[in-house]
């Protein structure tokens, strides 16, 4: 019944539920169930019921259907990517570069480049040497430099084919900063901070299944009224019945018969009440859930534990160590205090090493085809203009805001369950009242029915005492359910 995809159905649930009270609502059991089996088979696959869910199917389908939930997973993938962008700042960058080029129309293919004039044939006739300003008068000087301008004269020049070939070249680089200290506390601030998205994660997920505990608890409470309306209903038409049995045979008056009519309109429509009490619980299930899809009926969830223990400040001790919240307070003023490390890091110097290659199909005046080359980088920022000495006032008032917030969540966190023990205890307080009500009223039907019996009770006092025992055992079904809820907040207050 659940879209693969996790969309939501067109919404059909108010002409189900129209019509499904319209065919129950008629009074021939063959009409009943011919529309009914109509209606089931007539209906989309959307707008049929889900079954009878237990807990956790229910909270299963909630957490696939949680939009909350999706979003504290995709927050905790982007905080994972940070540690990765931040592992990046220790790893080495390699970059490489190919270039072709293709010219038309192609250049001249040879040129030529005559002999240069060598200084050094002609500085020792010259006295050219470190220091002096030689002789260039000297007569042996002169031949020296007539030689060697014939020589270049003579000489051949030197020629340079490129065949008119197209060019290309590659080139790879390395850098490497083997000094960033700046890079330690954002690496561990980034894995900080994705524990903290975590954190939220799971505490997410409690809040939802909190929320759907609370949902299924309330389909659950619901349907028992039922039961205690059906039973009165059927108390009812017996007396009724009765009352008939009697009133054929001249001993029962019209008008007492009459009333007893009455109370069987009166639990018939108890009856539906309480049907309708349990079609909007089920309503509220199916928002809590995230579907569209009716829900035929829950199942039985096991009662809540009571979390042990006796002791108010070992409760509190026990918050403390376990809420979600304080965890993430906590890593707050880690992070914060990083943060003034990596402050005080960008006043250090950062050194890193570089390398590269290159190769060419074409030499070049050079003669060579590949070179490569190897170096050192040290960079030190010496005075930014005091950017860097409010980066570290900044982090002492994140610091100091972030300690007030672990304090004030400690305190909350206190406070959150000495509320829910309290409430747990009055809870239990009227859970153990509701129960003895209940026992008075059912004692006290029996004794007013016992009498009626005797002809010591009228019709409407036995009446009155049915209302009262049914009530009292509606009473012990809510008192139950507030009190498991009770449970289920002092549980959910301890990070259980």
């Amino acid at each position: 019944m659940i879209e693969p995809s996790g969309t939501l159905a067109t919404p059909q649930r108010p002409a189900f539920r129209s019509l499904l009270r319209a065919a129950t609502s008629a009074p021939p059991t063959f009409v009943r169930c011919l529309s009914l089996c109509l209606l089931l088979s007539f209906t989309p696959a959307s707008a049929r019921a889900l079954g009878v869910l237990s807990l956790e199917d229910a909270i299963a389908i909630a957490a696939q259907h949680s939009f909350d939930l999706l979003g504290a997973d995709e927050r905790l993938l982007q905080a994972e990517l940070n540690v990765d962008r931040a592992w990046a700042l220790l790893k080495p960058n390699l970059s490489a570069n190919f270039n072709y080029t293709h010219v038309e129309p192609r250049p001249a293919s040879t040129f030529a480049i005559p002999a240069i004039f060598d200084i050094s044939r002609v500085a020792e006739p010259c006295g050219l040497s470190e220091g002096s300003t030689g002789n260039l008068i000297d007569p042996a000087c002169r031949d020296a430099f007539r030689a060697e301008l014939t020589r270049v004269q003579n000489a051949p020049k030197t020629t340079f084919d490129f065949a008119g070939a197209d060019t290309a070249s590659f080139r790879a680089t390395l850098s490497w900063n083997i000094l960033n200290g700046r890079a330690i506390p954002l690496l561990t601030n980034a894995k900080a901070s994705a524990d903290v998205e975590r954190l939220k994660q799971k505490n997410q997920a409690r809040l939802l299944r909190l929320q759907v505990t609370r949902a299924f608890y309330a389909v659950e409470a619901a349907q028992r009224t039922i039961s205690v309306a059906e039973r009165g209903k059927a108390r009812t038409q017996a007396r009724v019945a009765m009352a008939e049995e009697r009133a054929s045979v001249g001993e029962q008056p019209p008008a007492a018969l009459r009333l007893e009519r009455l109370s069987r309109q009166q639990a018939d429509i108890d009856v539906l009440r309480a049907k309708n009490a349990v079609l909007q619980s089920l309503f509220a299930l199916s928002f809590a859930l995230g579907i569209d899809e009716p829900i035929e009926g829950v199942r039985p969830p096991p009662p809540p534990e009571r979390p042990t223990g006796t002791s108010t400040a070992g409760f509190v001790k026990m918050a403390k160590e376990t809420r979600d919240d304080v965890l993430i307070a906590t890593a707050a003023v880690d992070i914060a205090e990083r943060t003034m490390t990596d402050a005080w890091w960008k006043f250090a110097p950062t050194i890193g090493l570089f390398g590269a290659f290159r190769y060419s199909n074409i030499a070049g005046l050079s003669g060579q085809n590949e070179e490569w080359s190897l170096g050192l980088n040290a960079n030190w920022l010496l005075y930014d203009g005091g950017v860097r000495y409010a980066d570290l006032h900044e982090a002492e008032s994140n610091i100091r805001l972030a300690k007030a917030s672990l304090e004030r969540t400690l305190t909350l966190v206190a406070q959150d369950v000495e509320r829910s023990l309290l409430g747990l205890e009055t809870k239990a307080i009227a859970l153990d009242r509701a129960e003895v009500l209940s026992t008075i009223a059912t004692e006290r039907a029996d004794l007013t029915r016992t009498q009626q019996n005797a002809g010591a009770a009228r019709e409407i006092e036995v009446a009155e005492a049915m209302d009262a025992e049914k009530d009292a055992e509606i009473g012990v079904i809510t008192a139950k359910l507030e009190r498991d809820m009770a449970i289920l907040e002092l549980r959910y207050a301890l990070g259980l």
